[in-house]
């Protein structure tokens, strides 16, 4: 088709309805369950951490390069 289609899919959607669906499900267990709440918030802590160091070799590996 040259023009004047139109999008029937649009695939973002279908991500953000998943991601308010896991976030609904991870609230639902944490409510009342401190433990749960906090094993959690560890996991969290722990991937920001992994990110946050992957991303610094990303730049030293750059910098060694330039």
């Amino acid at each position: 088709m040259e023009h004047g289609a139109t999008r029937n899919y649009e695939p973002f959607k279908d991500v953000e309805a998943a991601e308010a669906k896991l976030a609904k499900i991870r609230d639902d267990e944490e409510d009342g369950n401190a433990m749960k709440f906090l094993e959690n918030k560890t996991h969290d802590t722990k991937r920001a951490m992994d990110i946050l160091d992957a991303l610094e070799e990303i730049r030293l590996d750059n910098k060694r390069r330039s």
